[in-house]
């Protein structure tokens, strides 16, 4: 059984908790302590994957770090799977939490379930604290990361799509500095799917994405096996077949 400490009647601040030795891992949504979901294989994989593109790719004055707290308010610290920072404007060394003017990218990885914070609560708080640029990783069908991306749009103080909304199989963007990668390792769910046994969203739209880029990396492609009869099976796969208007998964 999990013990919580006992709420004060105006909730907790973020700086009552941060030195606590509490037996789990936690959040604070307006006060309230929340016991955070366990990791998953796939998110742990997928962020340690993002945390070394956006690594390599830095430039000055940037730092790229995981799992840090953000100080959008004293009751509601946030902390992103990755976030890129701009060290002319924090001291990392000792700016905890990180104040939000600092920020410039923030990534949240989609759990399995659930998943309302980091599509409704979380990029409302990063936007209302002026965080310029928002990825939202999410689990495709067939096991690979789709990564949407948003940029700020300050008039409004929303969140608006990038002109290259969604990345599959290839992220690549210039913001908050030039990225290019493959998003085509699969980590959960054991061997790939075929492609006649995944749902006509992926099959239309991320799929062949994914093999294409998988054959330009010199990988083996998604369900992929000898020659002949791939070939047999591909010919009759309805990803041959022109795609529902609209269909994304």
């Amino acid at each position: 059984m999990i013990h919580r400490p006992q709420l004060p009647p105006r909730g907790w601040r973020y700086r009552e908790l941060r030195d606590r030795p509490l037996p789990f891992d936690w959040d604070l949504t307006d006060g309230m302590l929340v016991v955070r979901d366990g990791e998953d294989r796939w998110r742990t994989q997928v962020r340690g994957e993002l945390l070394a593109t956006l690594g390599r790719a830095r430039r000055a004055p940037y730092a790229v770090l995981a799992d840090q707290c953000v100080g959008i308010d004293d009751r509601n610290p946030v902390r992103p799977d990755v976030l890129v920072v701009d060290q002319t404007r924090a001291d990392l060394y000792v700016a905890e939490p990180i104040p939000p003017a600092a920020v410039a990218l923030v990534v949240e990885i989609a759990p399995g379930r659930g998943g309302t914070d980091v599509w409704y609560r979380k990029p409302a708080l990063y936007a209302a604290a002026g965080i310029g640029h928002y990825w939202r990783v999410e689990c495709c069908c067939a096991g690979w990361p789709l990564v949407h991306e948003f940029w700020l749009d300050h008039e409004s103080g929303e969140y608006r799509p990038s002109p290259v909304a969604v990345h599959a199989a290839v992220l690549s963007t210039t913001v908050p500095y030039p990225v290019h990668t493959t998003l085509t390792t699969r980590v959960h769910g054991g061997a790939a799917a075929e492609p006649d046994q995944l749902p006509n969203s992926c099959r239309y739209s991320v799929l062949p994405k994914i093999i294409a880029a998988s054959r330009a990396e010199g990988e083996p492609a998604p369900g992929s096996a000898p020659a002949a009869s791939s070939a047999r099976r591909i010919s009759s796969s309805p990803l041959n077949t022109a795609p529902a208007a609209g269909v994304w998964p």
